[in-house]
Order: C-alpha cells, then structure tokens, then sequence
C-alpha cells in the first residue's frame, strides 16, 4: 500500500508540474499575442499610409470613400459621371487593391471610428509628402551642383535662390513648349508675361531624356529624364541606391503610380516655393498630377499602348535592373518552342488512343 501510495503522490506532482508548465506557457503565450497585435497594428497603418500615399496625389480619404458612397447609394455605377468622380472612384479602388483589409474598415457605421481612420491615413500622407520632399531638397541639389556647377551655388538648407531665379533649375522647369536659351523667354517666364505662362499644360523639360524635346515626336523621351530615375530611387528605394545607378536589385514589379508622385516631388524640389501647396503661381500640381494619369491611363490605340508598355518595361530594367527581367515582364511561354512540342505530343498520344480504341471496337 505504501508503494501505490508513493505512486498515486508522484502521479498527482506529475499532474500539478504539468498543469502548472500549461498555465505558464497560456500566459506567456497570451502577452506575446497582445505584442504582436499592438505591433501589427502599427506596421498595418504603416502599410496603409504607403498604400494611400500612391494613390492619389492631393484628394482626401474621406472624399474616395464619399464617391464610393454616393455610387452605391444612387446604384450608379454605369452612368455619366465627372471626370474628377472617375478620378476619385479610381483612386478609392486602387487603395484597396493596395490594402484589401480597408474595406472592412470602410463598411463600418460607426461615425467615430471612420473619422479617427480618415484622420490617420491622411495624416500618414501628407507626412509621407513632407519626409519625400525633404529627402529630395537637399539630394537635387547635391546631383545638379556635382554635375554642373553653376554660379551662385545652390544651398542645400534652403529653397530660396532655386525655380527659374537660377539657370540650372529654371532651365530645367522651362515648359518645353519656350526656349530656356533665349534671353527674351528667360524673361518673359520671369515676369510672368501672359504668353510665357508655366502651367501644368507643358511638361518641364526635366521630363525629356537628355532634356530633348521633339516638337513632331513629343512622346519621344518623355519621363525618361536622368533626375527623375535618381529621385525615384531616392524615395522609393534608397539614397545609397542613387550612387550606384548601374546595380541590378532585387527586382519586384513596380507601381506606375510611384513614378507620377516622384515627378511632382522633383519639380517642387527644383522650384523656389518654400512650403508645400498645390498652386504654385500659375502651376497646378494637382493638375500636373492628373495630366501625368492621364497620359498612362488613357490609351486607346495599340500604338498608344505599345508606348506605354515599352516605357514600363525602361522603367523597370533602370530601377531594378534587366537580369532578371521576367519578373516584371513575364515571358510568353504558350508559344514557344516547349509549349508547342508538348502539345504535339498530345496531339500524336491523343491519336493513338483514338486508332487503339477503334481496333478494339
């Protein structure tokens, strides 16, 4: 009896060990969920800020959210609308191909809770446009001052002294549609002469590939310009990046949008305007901005398509590199020589079992 005893006691602190270890181990298990909750809901809303922040360039996140109201509740989705609800209904479902999660988020009624979300995704934006142009204030003109320089000598610190007061970024910003070189439109653009307005209806010639603009071929060129690859990457991948232009990275398909915020970004780095707004004398940024969308976006013919498409694909191999280049231009295999041996093969197997199942018939 003792014996069994003795084995009943070392059962029952067996029993007790192991439920004390569960215990223990339930515990630490719940406050590391509780961590990586609060963290992953910090990485979410990072993740959501950069999703709103390729979206649109100005518009609010309410007011994507209001247009997708306004369809739903008047069932009008096929019907006329205007181009900035287009825009505005476009940018709402690209926010969630960015972050499908939102739209649970957004089907919430509860007024409080959207608002606060509203509040931090904006919020998230528009502190991704104050680092982007920090970031590029000081960055152009280290590349344009180590390029060519130019006297006075632009500051990195200040804006002053930068946009069409000095020869370098005026010539740059100079719509292509005048002639930087000439002494009467370097004036007329600085005096504001009503037919040397700079507005978002011409491209600044730092869109152009060696700044070369083709009056019969205006596409030729176009979103090719050597600073915009570096201020691309300089956002979107990293500043070391910018110093090694002949790298090939790791690719990964990229977002047309990124590009039509770092063009934005540029031209407000080489003007002289101090303080982020959307007009800017004659210049619309968000006009600019839709102009660029527009240009992608509304293509039609295939030719127009091709351009495009090829324009991608420069895109890609300059910022990720060309050896790797079917990751972001998949090859079509249906076609090749593979592909079309196997489905010979099929075809003479096919055709076998067909004379095989007649014999036997």
């Amino acid at each position: 009896m003792a014996d069994l005893f003795s084995f009943d006691d070392q059962s029952n602190d067996t029993d007790n060990t192991t439920t004390a270890a569960w215990k223990r181990r339930i515990s630490q298990l719940e406050e590391e969920v509780e961590t990586l909750q609060g963290s992953q809901q910090k990485k979410s809303w990072v993740s959501k800020d950069l999703g709103w922040r390729l979206v649109s360039l100005t518009a609010r996140v309410e007011d994507l959210v209001g247009e997708s109201d306004r369809r739903v509740c008047l069932d009008d989705f096929e019907d006329q609308h205007t181009k900035e609800q287009d825009r505005l209904f476009k940018a709402y479902n690209k926010l969630l191909d960015h972050q499908p999660s939102l739209r649970k988020v957004f089907e919430s009624t509860d007024a409080c809770k959207l608002s606060n979300v509203f509040k931090e995704l904006n919020k998230g934006a528009d502190s991704a446009r104050g680092d982007d142009a920090a970031s590029l204030k000081s960055a152009v003109v280290h590349w344009l001052m180590s390029a060519e320089p130019e006297e006075p000598a632009l500051r990195s610190d200040e804006k002053d002294g930068r946009g069409f007061d000095h020869e370098v970024t005026g010539r740059l910003l100079c719509p292509v549609d005048y002639d930087w070189c000439r002494a009467a439109h370097r004036v007329a653009i600085r005096d504001y002469h009503p037919e040397f307005l700079v507005t978002a209806y011409s491209w600044p010639t730092f869109l152009y590939e060696n700044e070369n603009f083709d009056p019969n071929n205006p596409t030729d060129g176009l979103f090719k310009g050597k600073l915009l690859v570096k201020a691309f990457k300089q956002i979107f991948t990293s500043p070391t990046s910018v110093l090694k232009m002949d790298d090939e990275p790791s690719p990964r398909k990229r977002r047309r949008h990124d590009e039509r915020r770092t063009r934005s970004h540029l031209r407000f780095a080489l003007s002289s305007c101090g303080a982020w707004r959307v007009v800017d004398g004659e210049f619309n940024y968000e006009t600019f901005y839709n102009n660029i969308v527009d240009f992608f976006e509304d293509v039609e013919t295939p030719e127009d398509k091709s351009i495009i498409r090829e324009l991608l694909l420069w895109w890609n191999r300059k910022i990720f590199g060309r050896s790797k280049v079917s990751e972001y231009s998949p090859q079509q295999t249906d076609k090749l020589s593979v592909a079309m041996s196997l489905k010979r093969s099929a075809a003479v197997s096919q055709r076998s079992r067909s004379t095989a199942c007649g014999s036997r018939a």
